[in-house]
C-alpha cells in the first residue's frame, strides 16, 4: 500500500511539472519569434535606408503573404515606404510586413565603378612613371 501511495505521489508531479513546463516554453517561443521579428525588421528600414529613395533606388520584395513587390522607393517614412512600379502605381509597405528585400541603387554602382577607374588610372601612371614594374630600371 505505501509503495501504491508512493506511485500516485510521483504520477501526480510528473503530471503538474508537464503542465507548468509547456506554457512557459511557448511563452518562450513566443517571444523569440517576437525578437526575430523586430531584427528582421530593423535590417528591412536598415536596408531602406541605405537604398535611399528616387528612381534609382530599385527594390524587388516578398511580403509576409508571399506576393511580390517590385520598383522604385518613392517615400520613406517611420513606420513605413512607399513602392512605385513600373506603371506608376504605388504601394504603401509596413517594415514588419516584409520577409526578403532585395535592393539596388545604380548610384551607388557608380561610386563603385568611379572608385576602381580611379584605382586603375593610379596604377597605370605608377606604372607610367616607373615607380612599380621593372626592376632592372
Amino acid at each position: 500500500m505505501n509503495t501504491n501511495r508512493l506511485l500516485s505521489i510521483f504520477v501526480a508531479a510528473l503530471l503538474f511539472a508537464g503542465a507548468v513546463a509547456k506554457p512557459a516554453q511557448a511563452a518562450g517561443n513566443a517571444e523569440r519569434a517576437a525578437a526575430k521579428r523586430a531584427e528582421l525588421t530593423a535590417k528591412v528600414k536598415a536596408s531602406i535606408a541605405q537604398l535611399g529613395t528616387g528612381p534609382d533606388a530599385r527594390i524587388d520584395l516578398r511580403r509576409r503573404d508571399g506576393s511580390r513587390v517590385k520598383g522604385s522607393i518613392a517615400e520613406v517614412q517611420e513606420t513605413a515606404f512607399v513602392v512605385r512600379d513600373a506603371s506608376n502605381a504605388v504601394t504603401q509597405v509596413s517594415y514588419d510586413d516584409v520577409t526578403k528585400v532585395k535592393g539596388s541603387n545604380l548610384a551607388t554602382g557608380w561610386k563603385i565603378a568611379i572608385g576602381a577607374g580611379a584605382v586603375f588610372a593610379i596604377l597605370l601612371l605608377l606604372v607610367w612613371t616607373g615607380a612599380i614594374g621593372d626592376a632592372e630600371r
